[in-house]
């Protein structure tokens, strides 16, 4: 599922002045989803039984209830100006209700930056959908509710835990 997302994120960065091998693997990509289609779009009634539940499992993680789940990453200057390329993923019973592919503004100076801007991004994203399904299942948007959301982001989330600005957390030139 994510690797299809991540070739259709590629191939819309050249949508202003597509050439031939642009078309090419446009081809290939309409081709390969046609032969294999994502099961991204599977909702899953008992979502114990979802892939996503096994891959949690298998993880270490299978104390996290994978019903309404957050994951974000990035991929630090990624795009042809050197800037950064933050995505995040939302799923609920196992299937995707939110996916946005991004360049986090502003623009950052070290990977560390970057990597808090994009979760940052992730988890306002994620509060909008909790606050759409709260006021849908129980009528109060306005409901508590835990979201657990997932990143390879070591540096980000040290960052976001410790409340001080350093020297080694903050516009590191690259």
């Amino acid at each position: 599922m994510y690797e299809e997302l991540f070739a259709i994120r590629k191939a819309c960065k050249h949508m202003h002045l597509p050439g031939c091998l642009h078309f090419q693997a446009l081809l290939h990509l309409l081709h390969h989803l046609r032969c294999y289609s994502p099961q991204a779009l599977t909702y899953y009634r008992n979502v114990t039984k979802s892939p996503l539940a096994t891959m949690l499992q298998e993880a270490g993680h299978a104390a996290v209830d994978p019903s309404f789940i957050w994951f974000c990453n990035l991929l630090f200057g990624d795009c042809d100006d050197s800037r950064s390329t933050g995505y995040h993923v939302g799923l609920i019973q196992g299937g995707l209700i939110n996916f946005s592919s991004f360049v986090p503004n502003p623009i950052a100076a070290s990977s560390c930056e970057s990597e808090t801007n994009t979760m940052t991004v992730a988890v306002m994203a994620s509060r909008q959908s909790v606050m759409i399904y709260c006021d849908l299942l129980y009528g109060n948007q306005e409901r508590p509710s835990t979201v657990p959301m997932f990143t390879n982001s070591s540096s980000g989330i040290a960052a976001t835990r410790n409340q001080r600005v350093t020297s080694m957390s903050c516009h590191i030139a690259r």
